[in-house]
């Protein structure tokens, strides 16, 4: 990877956006993975009245055995795999910016400090798009 190519990755905002939502949505579906598993436990405090009232310390243990979060997992792990390839994209085409800028910088004889805007205004553009459609 050439220099362009690296602080164009290094310096884009939407690349950055685009990885904290792929880790933001990595992170939900770990985390609906681990409450399907886990059981579920209520506390409270019970009353009862038999000839006397009784008040005491309650506890439930629900063990899932046959309904474990599947559809929130699998809705989970679906938007985590659609912000990776909305990070991907975001990439190839930041890279594709990167390579194609100094090539039209020469052809059109104009200064380095305009092919930067050139790159960060195409993707950011896009990342807009993408985000709005989803």
């Amino acid at each position: 990877m050439d220099r362009m190519e690296r602080v164009a990755l290094d310096k884009s905002l939407d690349l950055l956006a685009a990885r904290h939502l792929y880790d933001a949505a990595r992170k939900r579906a770990t985390a609906s993975r681990v409450r399907g598993v886990l059981p579920e436990l209520a506390v409270g405090i019970e009353a009862e009245r038999r000839e006397q009232w009784g008040v005491g310390p309650a506890a439930a243990v629900s063990i899932p055995l046959f309904y474990q979060g599947q559809g929130e997992v699998a809705a989970a792990v679906s938007e985590m795999r659609r912000q990776h390839e909305i990070y991907a994209d975001v990439t190839v085409r930041l890279r594709a910016s990167a390579i194609a800028t100094p090539c039209s910088a020469i052809a059109s004889s104009s200064a380095p400090s305009h092919a930067g805007s050139a790159v960060s205004g195409s993707t950011s553009s896009l990342f807009r798009a993408r985000i709005a459609a989803s």
